[in-house]
């Protein structure tokens, strides 16, 4: 009983939403929890288009010493960027683009 008015009385913070989310994608610098995405993969198309929709902008391509998720240390074109995918995206538009499919096969469909 007394645990869980502990816990009860420290406050959580709020969930961020989706335009805050693409906010900080696009202009906030990357924290320590960041995920690296490579450019031209499923992710980075799932985030450019993510920011598009929320602040018009896209997240920017830089050449850093990256290790994107499951490939080795090396110098990579992409950005650290809050998590791999953006909130909301779905399991079938990743299929797609991995399956090769670019934006505009995914918005005709």
């Amino acid at each position: 009983m007394q645990h869980a008015s502990i816990i009860s009385g420290v406050p959580t913070p709020p969930p961020l939403l989706n335009s805050e989310i693409a906010r900080r994608a696009v202009f906030d610098a990357p924290g320590r929890d960041w995920v690296f995405v490579e450019a031209d993969t499923a992710a980075w198309q799932q985030w450019m288009r993510f920011c598009r929709q929320r602040t018009g902008r896209a997240p920017t391509v830089i050449h850093v010493v990256a290790i994107p998720p499951g490939k080795p240390v090396g110098r990579y074109r992409g950005r650290s960027l809050p998590s791999l995918h953006p909130p909301g995206e779905s399991n079938l538009d990743r299929m797609r683009m991995a399956a090769g499919e670019t934006l505009e096969d995914v918005m005709e469909a």
